[in-house]
């Protein structure tokens, strides 16, 4: 048995123990089983690893540590990854089609249970908790790949919040109006823990990274600015991409 199917069966037999609910597991399994096969076809490749040594980062290298990480990348990547958000976008909007939500909904439902998943993960569990809230079932949902802070809030959103106010987080908000709208914010940067890292030379764990004060975040800001224009991409292509490499690089 496939175990991403696991925490669904779960769900399923919930809903059979609950009489009154009986006649909707069929239907919430059979929705499902639907639109697995496009969740799992998002789970992509891994590359192969690559030592931190062999970079030649510099400590706070900046543009060159971020340019030489891009450069990492083969030209197959690159191109895959450079569509990247114009193809998340694609799949936020087949799930706000299905589910009859307008984009904005769901972009926001999937920034906000984005930390700490995969992509594939985080819109798999977004379209499992739409699915189940529209069906009016939030009491079987079970147990998130998430934060139960942002599972709150994300049903928040699906009742009616604004999602600016539900996302709070600076670098969440830039995933979310790049999931928006990826062609209008293709030069805004989601400033993350991978890429202060790339920036700083140093591969520490997401919990240790270093606190930014306002003009330091605006010093790693310019430069991965700086570095895109000197390779020819977005801010935003640069940005993804490196984080794709960047999660194959091992300390030495």
């Amino acid at each position: 048995m496939l175990p991403e199917r696991l925490d669904y069966l779960a769900d399923a037999l919930m809903v059979w123990a609950d009489t009154p609910k009986l006649n909707l597991m069929p239907r919430l399994l059979q929705e499902w089983q639907k639109v697995e096969p496009m969740f799992r076809q998002l789970r992509g490749t891994q590359r192969a690893p690559v030592r931190l040594s062999d970079l030649s980062l510099k400590p706070d290298g900046g543009v060159q540590n971020i340019i030489k990480v891009w450069n990492t990348a083969t030209a197959a990547e690159q191109d895959y990854w450079s569509d990247w958000y114009l193809d998340a976008h694609h799949v936020v909007q087949e799930i706000a089609e299905r589910h009859q939500l307008p984009i904005p909904v769901v972009a926001a439902v999937v920034a906000i249970l984005s930390p700490g998943n995969l992509w594939w993960i985080n819109v798999r569990i977004a379209d499992k908790l739409i699915l189940f809230w529209k069906n009016k079932a939030l009491s079987l949902l079970g147990k998130l790949s998430a934060y139960p802070f942002n599972v709150r809030k994300a049903i928040g959103v699906l009742e009616g919040a604004d999602p600016a106010q539900a996302i709070g987080s600076p670098k969440v908000g830039v995933f979310y109006d790049s999931l928006v709208d990826p062609i209008g914010t293709a030069e805004h940067l989601t400033l993350d823990g991978h890429a202060i890292n790339i920036w700083s030379g140093y591969k520490v764990p997401l919990n240790q990274v270093r606190r930014l004060n306002e003009a330091l975040r605006r010093k790693i800001e310019s430069d991965y600015t700086k570095a895109a224009q000197q390779l020819g991409v977005s801010a935003q292509a640069l940005q993804v991409l490196t984080w794709y490499v960047w999660r194959s690089v091992v300390p030495q």
